[in-house]
């Protein structure tokens, strides 16, 4: 019995680990193990009698696993969804560590100024990669044959929109290829505590309604005796989907309660690394918005900025900077007739340039200094379309409890939407998580990950079919 229970314990940790809605603990993971296999072979290869210098070894290993994660978050490994992918995992690996031994190369050679030892480099990362390899190929077996059970307890259809989001109802759902198995609970046999650990259930996922049911509440508090974890579907669902549902059932006072608990510390902190990191963009890219101007000011009459009033923090209007991008004639809102293709012959020759390589909204480092927009945020909503859609969904002016910024959670989950309230409150739902989640961290990795997004269409040239004009929010 005590054995099954310590293996029980053990797969139950694992469980925990691959399918943790936290990131944290697969990065700092990450980054130990890159550190020390990188350092260990490369103080155990052929070629480092050579090199007995082990600092080389030491700074060799900082840069490489710096690298190695830097290049997996911005990649997407640390998303749920990569963790059980052996296919992805593999790609992401390959990549994060020759990413990672040409930057130690790199560095390490401009620091000493002599020969690196590209054999104990080779060495070192070879090393590295095959027990990081090693370490994902492992995560993924085990997702794959010890699945994350949960069962769900609700009244009426509280749980609907879950299983709606989901798009699967069956007893076993793959969601977003991370094996999950819900476990009806009238299914779960009597008693209900010792088929709980039978089952391996490792989450019980409650509609807030039931606690207004003392049997329910009687019942749970003997469950729990099983260190079965007690979550509420709203959290849950915000856990699996990183959105906070729009739903009626979804209070108001709730969101609100939440958006409203943002630090004064963290908004300090993360208005001053917009400030420094817009300032420093500016500087970079001067050159690019000169060559930008004198063209676009070249080509066709009319004014070099687009300049459209939006709707920032706590509703105030603001007016936001974009380089125009089709004729002047044609830029406006009555004329530009909403939604535009890749082939719209409003488009100057310039601006179909630009608008692909995004260069078209540097401008807007102009809002960010001044404090109008933040570098991650909900995305500026014109204010015409901001009136029309407060009047239809409830909720909708909490995502101006903070700046809107030049990218965002919404924009890195969905993209671009069309303007049905429909598409607008799948969007608000990725807003208000990242209100409700607001953090130094998730701005960090949704900032990272844009990067690699763009980066990854512009090498790949991959096309967008719908894209908004000037004249739209986004």
């Amino acid at each position: 019995m005590k054995v099954f229970s310590l293996k029980s314990s053990v797969i139950n940790s694992v469980s925990d680990f691959i399918y943790s809605a936290r990131r944290i603990h697969c990065l700092v993971l990450d980054a130990v193990i890159s550190f020390y296999l990188f350092y260990l072979f490369f103080i155990s290869s052929p070629g480092f009698p050579l090199l007995p210098d082990r600092n080389k070894a030491l700074l060799g290993a900082i840069v490489f696993s710096s690298v190695f994660v830097l290049i997996s978050t911005g990649l997407g490994y640390y998303e749920r969804s990569q963790r059980t992918d052996f296919i992805r995992s593999l790609r992401t690996s390959i990549t994060s560590s020759l990413a990672g031994v040409l930057s130690s190369l790199f560095v390490v050679y401009f620091v000493y100024y002599d020969k690196s030892g590209r054999l104990t480099f080779l060495w070192a990362s070879s090393g590295a990669l095959f027990g990081l390899v090693s370490l994902r190929t492992i995560i993924t077996l085990v997702a794959n044959f010890v699945p994350y059970r949960l069962t769900m307890i609700c009244e009426n259809d509280d749980g609907l929109f879950l299983c709606k989001d989901s798009d699967k109802r069956s007893s076993s759902v793959s969601l977003f290829k991370s094996r999950y198995q819900f476990v009806q609970w009238d299914d779960i046999p009597q008693p209900k505590l010792e088929s709980l650990r039978q089952l391996r259930i490792r989450e019980i996922v409650y509609s807030p309604t039931m606690w207004t049911d003392d049997d329910f509440t009687s019942e749970i508090k003997e469950l729990m005796k099983s260190g079965v974890r007690l979550t509420s579907i709203n959290d849950f669902y915000g856990k699996i989907f990183e959105r906070i549902p729009i739903f009626d059932n979804w209070s108001k006072e709730e969101v609100l309660r939440s958006c409203v608990s943002i630090d004064i510390l963290s908004r300090f902190l993360l208005r001053s690394i917009d400030v420094f990191l817009a300032s420093t963009a500016l500087i970079i890219v001067s050159p690019i918005l000169v060559v930008s101007a004198i063209l676009i000011k070249l080509e066709s009459k009319g004014s070099v900025f687009f300049i459209q009033p939006r709707c920032g923090r706590f509703g105030e209007k603001f007016y936001m900077y974009k380089f125009r991008t089709m004729k002047q004639s044609l830029s406006c809102v009555e004329a530009s007739g909403g939604f535009t293709k890749d082939s719209d012959a409003r488009v100057t020759t310039i601006g179909k340039i630009l608008r692909p390589l995004h260069i078209d909204e540097l401008p807007q480092l102009i809002n960010i200094i001044k404090g109008d927009m933040s570098l991650v945020g909900p995305r500026p909503e014109a204010y015409s379309f901001a009136n029309r859609m407060r009047k239809s969904i409830d909720i909708y002016d909490f995502r101006y409890l903070i700046r809107p910024g030049l990218t965002g959670h919404a924009q890195l989950k969905i993209g671009y939407c069309l303007d049905s309230i429909e598409d607008t409150k799948k969007k608000l739902s990725y807003d208000l998580y990242y209100i409700v989640h607001y953090s130094v961290p998730l701005y960090f990795r949704i900032l990272i990950r844009t990067f690699f997004v763009v980066l990854s269409r512009l090498v790949l040239k991959r096309n967008r079919e719908i894209v908004f004009t000037e004249s739209l929010a986004q």
